[in-house]
């Protein structure tokens, strides 16, 4: 099954979106900015069940804006 995830958003995100990101789902928020985009577009490479599939989907249409002032948290 093709996932319906793309990858290509996540660079796009800033150190603060990528925080948000990884930290949403207990994943390490330390490193470059660089390193969490590699992180995170490796997590959400995974095959996951469809509940988080959504989560990620919606994180990924709201522009990971993930809880500072707006969208998903």
């Amino acid at each position: 099954m093709t996932s319906p995830l793309r990858v290509t958003w996540v660079n796009s995100l800033c150190r603060n979106e990528l925080q948000a990101c990884l930290g949403n789902f207990d994943l390490d928020i330390i490193g470059t900015a660089q390193e969490m985009r590699r992180r995170w577009a490796q997590f959400i490479n995974q095959d996951y069940r469809p509940e988080v599939v959504t989560q990620l989907l919606v994180l990924q249409s709201s522009g990971a804006s993930t809880g500072d002032d707006k969208g998903v948290g």
